[in-house]
């Protein structure tokens, strides 16, 4: 198995598991660590799950990505790291959906489940009905302002035009 990728379910199918390090510069790569392991500066040793990207959401993960738990109308703040996803793997793992959720809706499973923490549907087996929630306004603006970001700007005008438009509507709803 090429290394970052997992086996996920019976039928081994592989997915990209990105580290931040490798990710394509649409994708939330870090320029500086970039910059240094192509200078030979030890990139490599930079490397971690602060920030990756999830394709099966389409959103950033890791323990750098402040975030809402994925539960519907919960807004507890967390992280999108492993520490909070459903299945206690990216992507889910062999049995969890793969979205993140806060200590109230995640549950410890069974040995069966290699004990896991799942949210409160995969761990009755039952498919996920939870909607991705929206990233956290504070990540949004960092991708908006900060300077690791300024390759993935210019190469992605859109979904920064559409970053500013759901921070200028989550102002609004503030507001109202």
């Amino acid at each position: 198995m090429p290394t970052g990728s997992a086996c996920v379910g019976e039928e081994a199918q592989h997915v990209s598991i990105v580290p931040a390090r490798d990710q394509d510069p649409g994708k939330g790569t870090d320029a500086r660590h970039r910059r240094r392991r192509d200078a030979g500066l030890g990139g490599d040793a930079l490397m971690g799950w602060s920030v990756g990207y999830d394709s099966n959401w389409n959103r950033d993960i890791g323990y750098g990505v402040p975030a809402y738990c994925d539960h519907p109308g919960c807004g507890e703040v967390i992280d999108r790291g492993l520490s909070y996803v459903c299945g206690g793997a990216p992507y889910g793992g062999e049995h969890g959906c793969g979205l993140f959720f806060c200590s109230a809706h995640r549950r410890m499973a069974g040995d069966a489940r290699n004990g896991v923490q799942l949210c409160t549907r995969c761990r009755y087996g039952k498919p996920s009905t939870h909607a991705a929630t929206a990233d956290h306004p504070r990540w949004m603006r960092h991708k908006l302002d900060d300077a690791s970001w300024k390759a993935w700007r210019a190469e992605n005008p859109q979904l920064v035009e559409a970053i500013r438009d759901q921070l200028r509507a989550t102002a609004r709803e503030l507001v109202q």
